[in-house]
Formats: structure tokens, C-alpha cells, sequence
């Protein structure tokens, strides 16, 4: 019986992160998101914690969270999209470029077999991409409108978040989308 309070104490505390984050209290998200995996170390909300560091620039905290999902759990191509989000985000010089093909690989179904990434985690990559390729590459706004398509057109219908970070980089582009 105390495991399960303290499973539903940690389901608690992460739907409130959840609520926090789509609000805009990304701090308040982000401490919430601690105490449920304190409670809880899910691998997916590992993984939304340390996505949510990188966001804040918080780096040094997010890199050591989302390479152990991905060591532990390495079928968790969202752990693998986030690192490669952030090695591209904090990549300099010449290693700008490779990084952020690893991260916009993960937008592209494969040729053969299954998908072990899933449609909205391909959004998501495109998305992320897209974001990287107008920060890293303003003038690249051809490639970077062509990502926001493939991210909106792989988009789930009721990912607001996704919908939301996607309407931000078209906003950036100087386009009115």
C-alpha cells in the first residue's frame, strides 16, 4: 500500500509539472518534475526533466539526466532526440553542422522496418531542428520553413506544446504563418 501512495504522490507531482509548464511556470514545472522522480526515476519523466534544464540553459544538470535514460534505456529515442538537441544547441564551430544532422535525423521515418521513434517524436525533432537552423543559420529560412512543415504536418493533434514551441520558430522566421 505505501508503494502505491508513493506512486500516485509521484503521478501527482509530475501531471502538476505537466500543468505548470503548459501555464508557463517552467521553474515551478521544473521542481515538480524533481520531487516526482525523486518519488519515481520513470525514464520518460527522467527525460522531461532534463529536457526541461536544456531548455532553461541549464545544461550541467540536464547532460548527466538524459545520458542515463539513454545508457539505460536506449530504445527511448526521446532520451536520444533530447541529447541531440542539446550537444547541437551547445556545439561550436565546425561541429555545429554534424550535430544538428544527428538531431535532424531523428525527423525522418526509417526506409525499412519499424518506427521506434513514433510520429510525435519526429515532430519533435523537426521542431528542434528547425529552432537550431534559425539560430544557427538565420539566413537558412528556406530550410528552416521546410522543418516547421514536416514538424506540423507529423504533429499530434492534441500536442499543444508541440503546437505552441512550433508556432514560436514560425513567429521567428518573420513569417506570418
Amino acid at each position: 500500500l505505501t508503494d502505491y501512495r508513493l506512486s500516485l504522490a509521484a503521478s501527482r507531482d509530475y501531471l502538476a509539472s505537466q500543468t505548470a509548464l503548459i501555464q508557463g511556470k517552467s521553474s515551478e514545472s521544473i521542481e515538480l518534475l524533481r520531487t516526482a522522480v525523486a518519488k519515481n526515476p520513470l525514464p520518460l519523466w527522467q527525460r522531461r526533466l532534463g529536457f526541461q534544464l536544456s531548455r532553461e540553459g541549464r545544461d550541467a544538470e540536464a547532460l548527466p539526466l538524459l545520458t542515463d535514460v539513454e545508457k539505460r534505456h536506449p530504445e527511448q529515442c526521446g532520451a536520444r532526440i533530447d541529447l541531440a538537441y542539446l550537444r547541437a544547441r551547445s556545439a561550436t564551430g565546425s561541429l555545429v553542422r554534424p550535430a544538428l544532422a544527428t538531431l535532424r535525423g531523428f525527423a525522418d521515418a526509417p526506409r525499412l522496418g519499424g518506427d521506434p521513434c513514433g510520429r510525435g517524436e519526429r515532430a519533435r525533432a523537426a521542431q528542434l531542428s528547425a529552432e537550431l537552423t534559425l539560430a544557427t543559420e538565420p539566413t537558412a529560412r528556406a530550410e528552416t520553413r521546410a522543418l516547421l512543415e514536416k514538424a506540423q504536418a507529423l504533429a499530434l493533434p492534441d500536442d499543444v506544446v508541440l503546437a505552441d514551441a512550433i508556432a514560436l520558430v514560425w513567429l521567428r522566421t518573420g513569417d506570418a504563418h
